[in-house]
């Protein structure tokens, strides 16, 4: 008998202790990337948002791939068919497949989305299209940032930074640094 509730409170432990596991940050996602099937939508969707530039961009530094093991762990509250309903919302507004669009139509339809995605106004005539791209756009910047070429080469590492400076003369080259995660909220 006590064996028995003894097994019982640990098979409630454990399944607390895997629910407590399932909140997952982005250094676990990309130590758990395995190889993964290529992704054209995706590899699109990088390159708008994050081109190469002087610094290479979300595509290089391998983000489809950060994307997709993020999805599979539920990362952002990202649903397990977000690349495949996005995919299905992006075909049914251009009415074709999004990649085999132009790259000028790729970039208009994809601007119509964000401003929707990233407005307080409701846009109804694009279904679920922003709300999937809000998810997704995170997944896609969380993953550059938090990469080695983003951490290390987009933005600038400080350990432990020096004196405070109030006014700091900024220009275009002037970087961020990597070691601020001070605003950010994962999950």
């Amino acid at each position: 008998m006590a064996d028995s509730i003894n097994n019982q409170r640990r098979a409630v432990l454990g399944t607390m202790l895997a629910a407590a596991g399932m909140s997952v940050v982005p250094q676990q996602v990309w130590a758990a990337i395995k190889a993964v099937p290529e992704s054209p939508l995706l590899n699109r969707l990088c390159d708008i948002t994050l081109p190469d530039t002087d610094t290479p961009g979300a595509r290089k530094a391998g983000v489809p791939a950060f994307v997709i093991t993020a999805i599979e762990h539920g990362l952002a509250n990202c649903p397990a068919t977000a690349l495949v309903d996005f995919n299905k919302a992006l075909a049914l507004l251009a009415g074709k497949d999004f990649v085999a669009l132009n790259p000028q139509q790729q970039l208009s339809l994809l601007t119509t989305i964000d401003d929707a995605a990233f407005s307080r106004a409701p846009v109804n005539h694009l279904g679920d299209a922003p709300t999937l791209w809000k998810a997704i756009k995170t997944l896609i910047v969380t993953g550059y940032y938090t990469s080695e070429v983003g951490g290390s080469q987009e933005l600038r590492y400080v350990l432990v930074p020096g004196r405070f400076d109030a006014d700091v003369p900024c220009d275009n080259t002037t970087r961020a640094f990597s070691s601020d995660w001070t605003g950010v909220k994962f999950g």
